[in-house]
């Protein structure tokens, strides 16, 4: 779609439903995909199907995102990750 900003997310992802913290930088960006490396910001641990994620263990994952608010210019985005066959959807705030 290409109506999402280009500027970067800022750091600190949450789980929707959840508290669990993540921080990541945007590796890399076609169209609507992202390509996400993401650090767990410590305990609870974060289990993706029935894999236990490690503290500071680095995991990259495909993600595809959705402006909240359709525009020109979204900070506000949900972001589906697809796991294995798991599908997280987490919230990410852009500056």
């Amino acid at each position: 779609m290409g109506a999402c900003t280009d500027q970067p997310l800022t750091p600190g992802v949450t789980r929707v439903g959840e508290s669990t913290n993540f921080e990541f930088p945007i590796t890399s960006r076609i169209d609507d995909e992202l390509t996400l490396e993401v650090w767990p910001l410590g305990p609870p641990f974060v289990t993706h199907g029935n894999r236990p994620l490690a503290p500071r263990s680095t995991q990259r994952y495909v993600a595809h995102f959705e402006p909240k608010v359709p525009g020109p210019v979204s900070t506000h985005f949900v972001v589906r990750i697809a796991d294995w066959s798991t599908e997280l959807t987490v919230e990410a705030l852009a500056e």
